[in-house]
Order: structure tokens, then sequence, then C-alpha cells
């Protein structure tokens, strides 16, 4: 069994990226992390990792699960890459789980796999346009699941949604 995890270039959520590493540590599953660049990546304030690899390598079939960490970069450099809609696309079509919080889950929206489904993110207009002119339905809550799609609402979630993703991987 083997993850992505994947983080905007910049401003990726801190909260979110540092929960789903312990617990995947903590469960012995391994991991890599994708970004844009493998130069690196930032958080918020002066937190910075350097990713294992670039969106653009990403082999689908060497993972199980692909997690999108949210954070305000999402909206420059995640929610309209054309190359890691196709990867989210490829990981649906061969039954791998997805899981996305915050701004992430609209990728999903973008990446053309979500249709009439419901969806959580982070509450904002913007995420809620987004999701209501797709023809998906927005669901309050802190983590809702659908078949194999994951979708985390923010930080304070964060425990609740790897929860989620162990119970679905493991």
């Amino acid at each position: 069994m083997k993850v992505v995890v994947v983080v905007a270039q910049e401003k990726f959520n801190n909260t979110e990226f540092s929960a789903v590493v312990s617990n995947l540590k903590k469960n012995d599953i391994p991991f890599e992390v994708a970004s844009t660049s493998r130069s690196g990546a930032s958080g918020y304030g002066s937190f910075s990792i350097v990713p294992d690899l670039c969106i653009q390598d990403l082999i689908v079939s060497d993972y199980d699960c692909l997690i999108i960490v949210g954070g305000s970069g999402c909206k420059r450099y995640l929610w309209n890459n054309a190359v890691l809609h196709e990867k989210i696309r490829i990981a649906h079509e061969n039954n791998k789980l997805l899981a996305a919080i915050c701004l992430a889950p609209i990728c999903f929206i973008y990446s053309k796999i979500m249709d009439g489904s419901f969806i959580t993110a982070h509450k904002t207009k913007e995420t809620l346009r987004i999701i209501e002119e797709s023809g998906n339905i927005y669901r309050e809550s802190d983590v809702y699941i659908s078949g194999n799609i994951i979708t985390g609402n923010g930080p304070k979630a964060s425990q609740k949604f790897c929860e989620a993703i162990l119970s679905l991987l493991t």
C-alpha cells in the first residue's frame, strides 16, 4: 500500500498536511509528496517541505490513494491544473481512494469526477458557487464520504478526515 499526498507550491495548509503525514507515519503507510515543482513547497508562515516528485511525474498506478491537502494555494496551483485533473480522473477510473480537504475538493469538481454528488469543502461564497454551478450539492459536514471519494471541510476536521482515509485504506 502506498499513498501520494499532493500540496500546492505555496500556501498549503500546515495543519492538514501535518495531520495527514503524522497519521500515515503512525500507521506505517508509505507515502510520497507531490507538488508542481520539486524545488520546494511552502505552507503558511515559515513551514516548508521538499516534495518527492512533481505532479506531472506521478504514476497513478503506483499508489492506492491520492490525498490533496488544502490551503489558499490550491486556487492558484491546483484548481486549474490540467495535469492534476488527469491524474485524478485516472485514479477515479481505477477505483483508487481519493481524498481532499479544505479548498482542495474543488479539484474533484474541475476534474469532472463529481456530478450531482454531495461534497464538503471550506465554505466560502466562491466554493459554494462552484459546487452549485457544477451540479453538486454542498454538505454541511466535517467529512463526507461518497464511495471512494472523501472530502473534508478544513483544518479543524483534519483528524476526522485522516480517520476516514485510514478506515477505507486499511
